[in-house]
């Protein structure tokens, strides 16, 4: 009788165990690799790319305020031949030549640090999954595994 107890706790702990397994939650390492490696390209683009348009955006902030400055002063020489009021004229209408270059420029620049704030992240999450996939023994071999 001790024996049929014993057989059946044993076989009732077994039971929750079992229960708790499933097959949906196997991980297909490779699909994961392949994710986590696209995952990390797309970072590493995103940060070049936004690199490149808040330093090409911060030029021309810098080239449209010359234009700016320099527009102004034209404008002021020549339109000091209509005397004041036209120098006057003339600086206002000069100073407004680099404000289409200035706005694009902030805009790239503004995009740039968006990209460049979203591919961060992505690299770290992807680059940490990447160490934890590492070749190494499975249930059928060798191969991709997860690592701790």
């Amino acid at each position: 009788m001790k024996r049929l107890l014993v057989v059946f706790s044993l076989l009732f702990l077994s039971l929750g165990a079992w229960a708790q397994y499933s097959e949906t939650q196997w991980v297909d390492y490779n699909q994961a690799f392949e994710k986590a490696r696209k995952g990390r390209n797309t970072g590493i683009g995103l940060v070049i790319g936004g690199g490149v348009a808040v330093v090409g955006g911060g030029a021309a902030v810098i080239i449209g305020l010359t234009t700016s400055v320099v527009g102004a002063a034209v404008g002021a020489t020549v339109g000091s031949i209509g005397g004041q009021e036209g120098a006057s004229n003339g600086a206002q209408q000069g100073s407004k030549a680099g404000d289409p270059l200035m706005t694009a420029g902030l805009i790239a620049a503004g995009a740039g640090l968006v990209a460049t704030g979203v591919g961060i992240p992505l690299i770290v999450k992807n680059n940490r999954t990447l160490k934890q996939l590492r070749l190494g023994p499975t249930g059928n071999g060798v191969g991709l595994a997860l690592v701790f």
